[in-house]
């Protein structure tokens, strides 16, 4: 592993595994969050008690709220930059079997 190209195929293969891994922790987070919300919107439906109480219940959907706001973030920013949109199409000439493109906008 003294040469360069070693080198940069060790690098790539540790930032692969590195990229793995967050991906799994992050996909792991997110089950683990909205398991939890599961758990106690399910203790509060059971609890009679805890179904009166607004106060539980207001701090509930906020944490639902505050969990969908990048979500809604998204689709306002889609929303608003709904420009023209640039489309590429690879097919075979039916008369000389040579590949054409098609290039096509949305507007």
């Amino acid at each position: 592993m003294d040469d360069n190209g070693g080198q940069i195929y060790l690098k790539r293969k540790v930032w692969r595994w590195v990229r793995i891994g967050y991906g799994i922790l992050f996909i792991l987070a997110v089950v683990t969050v909205i398991s939890a919300l599961a758990i106690i919107m399910t203790a509060i439906l059971a609890d009679k008690a805890a179904l009166v109480n607004t106060a539980l219940m207001n701090s509930v959907a906020l944490i639902m709220a505050l969990i969908s706001l990048p979500g809604i973030l998204v689709q306002l920013i889609s929303l608003m930059f709904t420009g023209e949109k640039k489309y590429i199409i690879t097919t075979k000439c039916p008369n000389c079997k040579h590949l054409v493109d098609f290039r096509m906008k949305e507007e």
